[in-house]
């Protein structure tokens, strides 16, 4: 190839590399569409440049990231956003499972249900709650600039970074807790997500229980009775209540576990009132017995100081009456107590 050959091949790549560069600025977040969206993971921070941010359905320039999991209605995003070094507010959206055709009305319907945004020169931690379907969800930002078809964010408008510090999973559970409980018993709780599928396996989950207060008192606060974890959309909690329970009301609540936090949520608590076992029967009945026992006995010595005979013959056949009594109740507690 001559020299004018050579110069030729070098005019055409310095034309195609100069087209290439506008139509793509080093640097410049392409992520505008559900198919171009970028992944991102839990704790990793990502950079959205608004120069060169094309138009791409939208008035507002804005980035589409990939949620790192699925999300489910009620389930919460958090992220903080360092937008020090944009010059605009940057907003941000969570939206459904969408193809590239559906973008334009999926973005326009979560910018109009209401904005969550960092202002130009702050960062700020946001909470975002999902309320779209079930599935691998986008998070939308937007706002860098405005634009007509054709045009593209310059780089007056800088960039920001975010980083997802958590998703926490919307886990509710369910338990029907009859009016009437045994001292022994078995309970089974079920786990949804929010969109009332069944929860995954392993999730810690805990019946705790009080006692009533009474009126005009403030109650004592709820401890944990017995933990379990969820299997196949369940939790069985089975055990028994503290022999003190055992004939008197109590309150009984639930408490599941929120994945990806540290957090747990609980049910309303429910009344119900612990049946007494034998072996409560029996040591009540012995207690019963030995208080009428140790005041016959005080009796009986008054009258004997008083030399009041009679009284004192008449209280002495009743104490051996409930001495009899008591040697009973106190068998009763050896067979139902072992």
């Amino acid at each position: 190839m001559g020299r004018r050959g050579s110069i030729w091949v070098l005019q055409v790549l310095s034309i195609a590399l100069a087209a290439s560069v506008w139509a793509s600025p080093a640097g410049a977040s392409t992520n505008v569409s559900p198919s171009k969206a970028v992944p991102v993971q839990i704790g990793v921070p990502f950079t959205g440049v608004w120069k060169g941010t094309p138009y791409s359905g939208s008035s507002y320039g804005n980035h589409w990231w990939r949620l790192p999991q699925v999300v489910r209605p009620g389930d919460t995003v958090q992220v903080a956003v360092d937008a020090r070094q944009s010059s605009n507010a940057v907003n941000l959206c969570l939206i459904s499972p969408v193809d590239d055709f559906g973008a334009a009305d999926a973005f326009s319907a979560c910018r109009y249900n209401g904005e969550t945004y960092v202002g130009e020169g702050d960062q700020d931690r946001v909470l975002l709650t999902y309320e779209g379907a079930s599935g691998n969800a986008y998070l939308v930002t937007y706002g860098g600039c405005y634009l007509d078809p054709g045009e593209m964010c310059e780089g007056s408008y800088g960039q920001y970074t975010a980083t997802i510090e958590q998703i926490k999973t919307l886990v509710s559970i369910g338990l029907s807790i009859p009016p009437a409980l045994p001292p022994a018993f078995t309970l089974v709780a079920n786990l949804v997500y929010g969109d009332n599928t069944p929860a995954a396996d392993g999730i810690p989950a805990f019946l705790q229980w009080r006692f009533v207060a009474p009126r005009g008192s403030d109650p004592e606060p709820f401890s944990n009775l017995i933990t379990a974890t969820s299997l196949g959309g369940a939790v069985t909690f089975a055990g028994s209540v503290p022999t003190p329970a055992e004939g008197r009301k109590i309150q009984l609540r639930t408490c599941v576990a929120q994945p990806g936090s540290t957090e747990v949520q609980c049910a309303e608590s429910v009344r119900t009132t612990v049946s007494a076992s034998p072996c409560s029967r029996a040591l009540k009945s012995r207690s019963v017995k030995a208080r009428k026992v140790r005041r016959l006995k005080k009796s009986l010595q008054r009258a004997r100081r008083h030399r009041a005979k009679r009284r004192a013959h008449r209280i002495h056949r009743t104490l051996k009456k409930q001495q009899r009594r008591l040697r009973k109740a106190k068998r009763s507690v050896r067979i139902h107590c072992a």
